[in-house]
């Protein structure tokens, strides 16, 4: 990895988890007063009066809600914590895009703004492992922060992410991180509602 790619892939997975922290403290606070509830009610002098059916029908829905959060919550930490340790060598693309997709799409902006994904047979030499997940990181974050989200296909060697036509002026990957992209020996092509990493052949590399 480069150091450019090692500094920009930093910003981009500080934003990621930036925009989840908060939907993870919701999450955390919604468990908890849950189980806030199902402890005041099995702790009330009363329940004694209550039969085992009722007293599952007081609790069994907040504690349910609470073990749903808190598994939604454990996932979305685990896919921060394997975004944040080096790829492993060799790594699993559908595993990475899953990641990123999961802690992404946690804090987006619009409800609206869903993925449709495709990967199949993804290729990924070890030599530009670090600057195709920084590639479609930048893109998945932008996508998922417009109003009508967009298409992240990976195919073999290309990689493509786009949104809806005239779904936003912004480019979906900066002109910065795409000039750190290229010089990784990533091709990039841009068009105005999608852009193409081509991924080299580890003997063109």
């Amino acid at each position: 990895m480069t150091d450019a790619v090692a500094a920009a892939w930093l910003e981009v997975l500080g934003a990621l988890v930036a925009d989840a922290a908060h939907a993870v403290n919701n999450v955390l606070n919604s468990a908890s007063v849950n189980l806030s509830v199902v402890a005041n009610r099995l702790s009330s002098p009363k329940v004694a009066e209550f039969s085992a059916e009722a007293l599952a029908g007081r609790t069994a829905g907040f504690a349910a809600d609470a073990a749903n959060g808190l598994d939604a919550a454990s996932e979305l930490v685990q896919s921060v914590v394997a975004l944040a340790r080096p790829l492993p060598v060799p790594a699993d693309p559908a595993r990475m895009v899953a990641d990123i997709i999961r802690v992404a799409s946690v804090g987006r902006r619009h409800e609206t703004a869903e993925l449709g994904v495709e990967v199949r047979d993804p290729i990924m030499p070890p030599e530009v492992a670090s600057a195709v997940r920084l590639a479609i990181a930048a893109g998945v974050r932008t996508l998922v922060q417009g109003e009508r989200g967009g298409t992240v296909r990976w195919v073999a060697r290309e990689v493509a992410l786009a949104r809806p036509v005239g779904a936003g002026p912004e480019p979906i990957v900066s002109p910065r991180v795409m000039g750190i992209i290229a010089d990784a020996g990533v091709a990039v092509r841009t068009e105005a509602d999608i852009v193409t990493f081509s991924i080299p052949d580890e003997r063109q590399h």
